[in-house]
């Protein structure tokens, strides 16, 4: 199914398009599977997706920035819909190639269905992200490091206390560094 999203400029009587937009869809799956992207008539860009058989998507192409994009999902009985690792590729115009990735990697507690540990690495610096629930699943703590290339490591701690009757809404939020 192709659905068009049209802006036009109305000069006098007449109506000048200026920007569409074409979203292709996969009816199945109920997804955007392309976008292209018009100005002043011309195409500029467009993005490209592939899903797997849940409805995630695992590849996507934009041509604007020429970021490409492989994710891969847990297999769990129960969620379907957690990223297992996500890579970027960055293009490089000077070569030609893509010679440069950031891969992200998240591990969850399966129990709940939330990331308990996301590691960033783009080959030069890595970040971590720990997070820790209290027993009704809400963020407790949450702790970003980012690991420099010296080896440093640079810390940022947020705490989160929630009310003590429905246990859901945050009283206290306190950063650390």
């Amino acid at each position: 199914l192709l659905v068009s999203k049209e802006m036009s400029i109305r000069s006098g009587n007449s109506l000048k398009l200026f920007e569409m937009t074409e979203y292709t869809y996969d009816i199945p799956i109920l997804a955007v599977i392309g976008e292209e992207y018009f100005r002043g008539g011309d195409k500029k860009y467009s993005v490209k997706r592939t899903y797997n058989g849940w409805g995630n998507v695992t590849y996507e192409f934009d041509s604007k920035t020429m970021l490409k994009s492989e994710i891969t999902y847990y297999s769990h009985s129960k969620y379907k819909n957690l990223i297992n690792q996500k890579t970027v590729y960055n293009y490089n115009p000077n070569t030609g190639l893509y010679d440069n990735r950031t891969i992200t990697k998240y591990s969850y507690d399966l129990t709940i269905g939330k990331p308990v540990t996301i590691r960033i690495n783009d080959g030069i610096y890595i970040s971590c992200i720990f997070f820790v629930y209290d027993g009704y699943g809400n963020l407790q703590t949450k702790t970003e490091q980012n690991i420099l290339p010296d080896t440093t490591i640079k810390e940022l701690v947020t705490e989160i206390t929630y009310d003590s009757v429905m246990h859901a809404f945050p009283e206290k939020v306190v950063l650390k560094d």
